[in-house]
């Protein structure tokens, strides 16, 4: 913990605008920089990573990456599985719109649970596509016993129907 919090002082010292993050994926270290969704950031964020130096053992990568779907977030003491959160996109003109639905017995104000969606939907979409392709997001919270809305997907569906909602904003690559 002492590297890592010496490690994020030296690196706020050094860069403005951005997020260091240290992560592992694959046996390789991974050196995150994010834009902590910031879309004005995300030049600040490109620049950083192509001047990156070499780095043995490391690799450097923009914006917080996709996680697997079945991921624990923990926050404020509390675990939210995935088996609690349900997403329901619809596509809009320009983006995909969200919902977000939660089942939890704890108390979570609004703050906390605009933290914890983002947190979620950025592990889900990864940093660059929440930002360059969500639009409204909607949070509801909900009761345990609560059915789900109709519609409402699990993690990984909802990641699946995102993906082709949002294909159609993507720049064609030739």
């Amino acid at each position: 913990m002492k590297l890592y919090a010496e490690l994020n002082e030296q690196f706020d010292a050094a860069f403005e605008n951005v997020i260091c993050e240290v992560g592992f994926k694959d046996g390789s270290a991974q050196f995150v920089i994010s834009a902590d969704g910031q879309r004005e950031r995300f030049g600040a964020v490109i620049d950083y990573v192509e001047g990156a130096p070499e780095i043995p053992g490391w690799k450097v990568v923009p914006f917080r990456q996709r996680m697997p779907v079945d991921y624990m977030l923990k926050m404020f003491g509390v675990d939210y599985p995935p088996a609690d959160m349900r997403l329901k996109p619809a596509a809009a003109a320009d983006n995909v719109d969200m919902a977000f639905y939660l089942k939890t017995d704890g108390r979570l104000d609004d703050a906390s649970f605009s933290q914890v969606t983002y947190i979620v939907l950025d592990g889900l979409l990864g940093e660059f596509d929440v930002e360059a392709y969500v639009g409204v997001v909607e949070k509801t919270l909900l009761a345990p016993s609560a059915p789900w809305p109709e519609g409402a997907l699990g993690l990984d569906e909802a990641r699946d129907e995102f993906d082709r909602l949002s294909a159609r904003l993507r720049p064609v690559r030739r």
